[in-house]
């Protein structure tokens, strides 16, 4: 009946509607207050509600040097000793939103993203030898961190499935961290900071 066909079209997904699946990698840089750069390789998930809008949920691993924990709260290293950093590392999930712009008739086409997200990150302490003598041991207690982010890229496809696509982006963290030298008592604090950089990666979908 006319009622049971509305039915089903109403029910049945949208054109382009389907299951995406990424992986990416990328590298992007700060000021040096906590980080120079930061490494980062990650999977993303996305529903593609239609052909132009998704919705992802993001993972990915973060590396990055701490620089110069020392300095951060006024404690000038020894110079003659190459700079001691903090190898940190972090775990970020996130959830965003994706706007696609195909080009007509090519394989190529844009798209921009928005994303909220959060991590903890995990900085060991560092210890080394102060200018004029003595020493310093500093440790980090970094709090969670929400990450806001924004992207706008290109991408290729190869076929109906399988994609490379890649997106500068730039990052707002708002953090907390409180770094503290047990042996002078000074400590002190990182709060929010900026990122951008460059991601590529490799997107297969699923229909």
């Amino acid at each position: 009946t006319a009622g049971a066909v509305a039915l089903l079209m109403a029910a049945a997904p949208a054109r382009g509607a389907g299951w995406e699946v990424a992986a990416r990698g990328g590298l992007k840089v700060s000021d040096g207050k906590p980080a120079n750069d930061i490494e980062s390789t990650g999977v993303v998930l996305r529903w593609r509600m239609d052909e132009l809008w998704s919705l992802q949920l993001g993972a990915q691993r973060l590396v990055f040097d701490a620089e110069r924990p020392a300095a951060l709260i006024g404690l000038n290293q020894d110079p003659n000793v190459e700079a001691i950093d903090a190898k940190a590392k972090a775990t970020a999930i996130s959830v965003g939103l994706r706007r696609d712009h195909p080009w007509a008739g090519s394989k190529w086409s844009g798209f921009w993203s928005l994303d909220l997200g959060t991590a903890s990150p995990k900085v060991p302490s560092v210890s080394g030898p102060l200018d004029g003598g003595g020493s310093f041991a500093v440790s980090t207690r970094a709090k969670r961190e929400w990450i806001a982010s924004a992207s706008a890229g290109l991408r290729y496809a190869f076929d109906s499935r399988w994609a490379l696509e890649g997106a500068l982006h730039v990052d707002h963290h708002q953090a907390n961290w409180r770094l503290a030298d047990s042996v002078s008592g000074r400590s002190g604090k990182v709060g929010a900071y900026q990122a951008a950089g460059l991601w590529i990666g490799v997107a297969a979908r699923f229909d």
